[in-house]
């Protein structure tokens, strides 16, 4: 159970540190048959070991947060025309700077003195501005803040949670609409 322990605490630091989910699911592969080999030492390099193992794998989607899933930036203007939420999960000094029209900012990082630290009032500022029920579009620059904000929240209840893959840097690449504002402005 030890092992089962570190597994998920690995699989939940691959989740909030990667960039690109394809990534995220061979990684979370190879971290899965790294637990098998340690907890079946029988398992290297023999057929029928992993055979015996694989009904535990099941599928990847085990390693998946419930709730969460990427969407493409084709994919994102169509969910704002019907009425989802743009959360830009960026610093408000990187929100000031760019976002898409009508973004939200709640920032789940946030910018002091020793670097970049988690807002310690993320989730219940999207508890008191979003409903948990409802799709919500997740954004930041490259795609792995909002998919450790997406991991986050999938765990306090938010139920349907698109994480734009490629981010804000995606958005632009794109040549979709911009707007900027005053830091703490929205």
């Amino acid at each position: 159970m030890a092992t089962a322990a570190r597994v998920f605490r690995s699989t939940r630091s691959l989740l909030t540190s990667l960039h690109a989910p394809q990534r995220l699911q061979n990684n979370a592969r190879s971290l899965y048959w790294t637990a098998q080999r340690h907890t079946h030492p029988h398992a290297h390099g023999h057929a029928h070991s992993r055979a015996h193992a694989q009904p535990h794998a099941q599928s990847h989607a085990q390693f998946e947060p419930h709730g969460v899933h990427t969407v493409s930036v084709e994919d994102v203007p169509e969910l704002l025309r019907q009425g989802r939420p743009y959360v830009d999960v960026r610093t408000p000094e990187e929100y000031a700077a760019g976002h898409p029209p009508g973004a939200a900012n709640v920032p789940y990082m946030l910018r002091t003195a020793r670097g970049m630290t988690k807002n310690s009032n993320f989730e219940r500022q999207m508890r008191e501005d979003f409903d948990p029920n409802n799709e919500i579009v997740l954004g930041c620059q490259s795609g792995s803040r909002s998919m450790a904000a997406a991991v986050d929240l999938s765990q306090q209840g938010f139920q349907d949670l698109a994480v734009l893959e490629g981010g804000f840097r995606a958005w632009v690449l794109a040549g979709l609409p911009v707007e900027t504002s005053r830091p703490g402005a929205q």
